[in-house]
């Protein structure tokens, strides 16, 4: 009997998990992540000889989300962002189990990225001078699928997204807006340094609403 009980009530729990909700959707993105950033070393040199520079939600921060379902102020934020991101007519019914698993962004836009060290680099970046020149940054941004009217056929890929790997000092006008997800993007170094082999770097993110956020880590090059 307990048995039984048991298989019944682990199918009704699978059956319900799989139950499709359909929504109509105003604008594409249905999430956006509100977070501090966190920055950490990864050896991994699939992307560069030298690793990468990962972006983390810092674990102090409070993770704060506005969603196409929220409420009162919440809701009046994302309205906001849909208007600024000029995504307000994506007007399509879709099904998802549980939470869409598309649309998903970063609450800042970002203008642009400073970056410098605490140790001379080599003889033409000495310590604290820039370094956006010899650093690259991959991320993903929606932007253009947005601004292009939602194309049709790219709606359920991943053709959605615009990946990007550029030079931070070849970064143009807002192309570091509607960053996919909660901020999927790394930093890799072009080329290893000739002088200190240890770095203590600061990035400064500057946001377009005027805000700016700074997060510091330690670099070693073997």
């Amino acid at each position: 009997m307990k048995k039984h009980i048991f298989i019944t009530s682990f199918l009704i729990l699978f059956i319900g998990c799989d139950v499709v909700t359909t929504d109509f959707f105003r604008s594409y993105v249905t999430k956006y992540y509100k977070y501090d950033i966190s920055l950490s070393v990864d050896t991994n040199k699939r992307f560069s000889p030298y690793g990468t520079i990962e972006i983390y939600p810092k674990k102090e921060s409070i993770d704060k989300n506005y969603t196409w379902k929220s409420k009162g102020k919440n809701k009046l934020v994302f309205d906001s962002l849909s208007r600024i991101h000029n995504d307000m007519s994506y007007d399509k019914k879709r099904g998802y189990i549980q939470a869409p698993t598309w649309g998903h962004c970063f609450y800042y836009d970002i203008s642009s990225i400073d970056v410098i060290s605490e140790e001379d680099f080599d003889n033409d970046h000495p310590k604290r001078s820039s370094l956006k020149d010899v650093i690259r940054f991959r991320f993903n941004s929606l932007k253009k699928f947005i601004d292009a009217g939602y194309p049709e056929g790219d709606n359920y890929s991943y053709k959605t997204k615009v990946s990007y790997n550029k030079k931070l000092s070849e970064i143009g006008t807002n192309e570091m807006t509607m960053l996919q997800g909660r901020f999927e993007g790394a930093f890799t170094f072009d080329t290893a340094p000739t002088l200190s082999k240890t770095h203590h770097l600061t990035f400064t993110f500057h946001y377009t609403n005027g805000e700016t956020y700074t997060a510091k880590v330690v670099k070693e090059f073997k």
